[in-house]
């Protein structure tokens, strides 16, 4: 699930390296010696404009990892970040160097090898995105965070063999984790190449005419040194120490260690696919691509086949079964059919259009504009229902929805309340929890003043095993505000948004996120309970998957509710 940006953080400016009064007083990093490559860059992501077309990196003595300068870095991809608006100073009496943004520092110590930061939002650098406008037709009312539960972070990473250094008025950091630490999390990943960068958003394979470019056939089986492998245990040890939502698997990666450390790419590729898909389990953990050093195509990835895989995968074949049977003419299922009072709602995925897709040159509103994105789906289905006095019962068919992002849920959500829509996060690092509430534009034109459909009709939401994530938050939401009934099956789960991740090798992955979207019970105890599991169906509502598209049976099993 895609995060909400709603919010730009903002910070004053100055210059790099103001507090620094003199360099002879910073002696711990002064008998390395420094080797300095600048890499080509292309940016293929048109969300981002980035002007530099280099990156500059850094090689500490004899070392194959790749370093960078933190302002450097910031400076260079400026665009993707927004570095005029970030304060950069370092401190030779703390030895470390700071970041600050909205008034949140990030600290990179360089003789003790820790980063401190303030609260996760500090990481929050990246500029909204220019091709896909999520906040439109939303926005925030209010915002509760829990200071009870709030601790600031530290990453010791001395422990995990990381060594940061500072040299020449630079404070170096490995670019593995400056790509994971403020990229990954924002959903761009930048790949480092014999050949040259390339940055893209989310992955660059699988949906990238430019994969090629990257996945280049002279890597495969390229032997790779001890050196290499270590960085990337120590990258996936501290991803699965801080930031894996569901738990510190930190100590059980160490049963992969000897596997994961091989110079042999087929052993690690297969200990990733182990590690990831098969002992995680969950569908929002997988990998996407296999190293450089591998060759996809020849991956019989059935052997990765995780048992919630399986699941769902099972519960989409009994889908297809069922409409197959049901509606053997249709070769998918219509966004919107009707039976007598009842009308069906057929929403596959929470999708933002991009502007290209939603609006004509003059700003007006495609007419297909509901083919590419949530919220206009939902006008559409509304307003044709409309036409339809005889309409009392709404069924919102999420049974093939497998999730999508979270600012077109919470569109979704605004035409079903005149309510301020609850959304809460809980972060699995500090603990800290926001409660926030945001109001839907249901006109489309900023005024706020468009009633929902909540009273008009009576809602309910079919789901399936497969409904995850998003869908399965959805379905929670609208369960927990009295807004629908929950008919067809448990939900599948998900609640932590993902993180794409760029390992070292060229791996590509999602795991499940930090951050986990949960249902505040108390707003004065912050008591709340978890849908990461699914969201519990009454025994009484449940349907056999055959009859999910047999119209005649769907309306006798509302009107018996």
């Amino acid at each position: 699930m895609k995060r909400i940006k709603v919010i730009i953080f903002m910070a004053l400016l100055l210059v790099f390296g103001v507090s620094l009064s003199s360099c002879n007083l910073i002696l711990k990093d002064d008998n390395i010696t420094l080797k300095q490559e600048e890499k080509s860059f292309i940016n293929y992501s048109n969300e981002y404009t980035i002007k530099s077309d280099k990156l500059t990196f850094y090689y500490v003595d004899e070392s194959v990892i790749p370093y960078v300068d933190i302002s450097t870095f910031f400076y260079e991809l400026d665009g993707l970040f927004d570095y005029q608006n970030m304060t950069f100073s370092k401190s030779s009496f703390l030895e470390q160097a700071t970041i600050t943004c909205n008034g949140l520092r990030i600290n990179f110590n360089w003789n003790h090898e820790y980063i401190s930061v303030d609260d996760e939002l500090a990481f929050n650098v990246t500029k909204e995105t220019i091709a896909t406008d999520y906040s439109r037709y939303y926005k925030l009312e209010n915002n509760y965070i829990n200071k009870n539960y709030y601790i600031p972070t530290k990453f010791e990473l001395s422990d995990l063999g990381y060594n940061f250094y500072y040299k020449e008025n630079k404070v170096l950091v490995p670019f593995s984790l400056m790509n994971f630490l403020f990229c990954s999390q924002h959903y761009y990943n930048i790949h480092f190449t014999e050949d040259g960068t390339y940055g893209d958003y989310l992955f660059v394979y699988g949906k990238s005419p430019y994969v090629n470019e990257v996945y280049k056939s002279k890597y495969v089986g390229k032997v790779v040194t001890v050196e290499e492998r270590e960085e990337n245990y120590r990258l996936l040890k501290f991803i699965m120490k801080y930031y894996y939502g569901l738990g510190d698997k930190s100590e059980d990666l160490e049963n992969y260690k000897d596997a994961l450390l091989s110079t042999d790419p087929s052993v690690y590729s297969d200990a990733y696919y182990r590690f990831i898909n098969l002992y995680l389990n969950e569908l929002h953990s997988a990998i996407i691509r296999t190293p450089y050093t591998v060759d996809y195509s020849k991956v019989d990835k059935t052997k990765y086949v995780s048992e919630a895989d399986k699941v769902a995968t099972n519960t989409i074949n009994a889908l297809v079964a069922a409409k197959n049977k049901s509606k053997p003419d249709m070769d998918k299922l219509p966004i919107l059919r009707f039976k007598d009072y009842m009308a069906v709602i057929h929403i596959n995925e929470f999708v933002t259009g991009t502007n290209e897709k939603l609006y004509n040159p003059n700003g007006s509103v495609k007419e297909d504009a509901y083919l590419y994105d949530t919220y206009f789906l939902a006008k559409y289905a509304f307003e044709e229902i409309e036409k339809h006095p005889e309409i009392t019962d709404v069924v919102i068919d999420l049974a093939n929805n497998g999730g999508g992002n979270g600012a077109a849920m919470i569109k979704l959500l605004g035409f079903f309340t005149d309510e301020e829509i609850p959304y809460t996060s809980l972060n699995c690092i500090n603990g800290r929890i926001i409660s926030s509430t945001y109001k839907v534009d249901l006109k489309g034109d900023e005024s706020y003043t468009r009633k929902s459909y909540a009273g008009k009709y009576n809602f309910y939401i079919q789901a399936s095993e497969y409904s995850y994530s998003a869908a399965n938050i959805f379905t929670a939401t609208m369960v927990n505000m009295g807004l629908a009934t929950l008919i067809g099956n448990k939900t599948g789960g998900g609640a932590c948004a993902i993180i794409p991740i760029l390992m070292p090798d060229g791996t590509e992955m999602q795991i499940s996120g930090p951050t986990q979207m949960i249902i505040l019970k108390n707003t004065e105890t912050y008591e709340y309970e978890t849908v990461e599991k699914g969201v519990a169906i009454d025994s009484n509502n449940i349907m056999p998957y055959d009859k999910y598209y047999d119209d005649d049976y769907l309306l006798g099993f509302i009107t018996e509710r």
